[in-house]
């Protein structure tokens, strides 16, 4: 977003250069993902939630990789039974 601000200005003869282009970004270091063990997802199946909704889709989350954002824009459609297996066909967007 940032970079097309600023490439609009220089079209636009506000700037004549991306001061951007100097500087540089620190690189990411690795980290290493936690996942839930398949046991710490039968106890929170087990465990009280106020919100049953929410229980439900954290626990189907987990279960097939989905984002909270994704898991709550799924649509009916977008799931598909084919000789009793069930699968998502769901087109992933990533934020910026």
């Amino acid at each position: 977003m940032l970079n097309a601000v600023i490439n609009s200005a220089i079209k636009e003869n506000i700037i004549h250069y991306n001061p951007c282009r100097v500087i540089k970004l620190p690189k990411l270091e690795d980290y290493e993902r936690v996942y839930l063990t398949l046991s710490e997802l039968k106890s929170l199946v087990q465990t009280d939630c106020k919100d049953a909704e929410l229980k439900r889709a954290f626990i189907f989350s987990c279960l097939t990789g989905l984002r909270w954002s994704d898991v709550y824009k799924l649509k009916w459609s977008e799931i598909q039974e084919s000789e009793g297996k069930y699968s998502i066909v769901y087109s992933q967007k990533k934020t910026a």
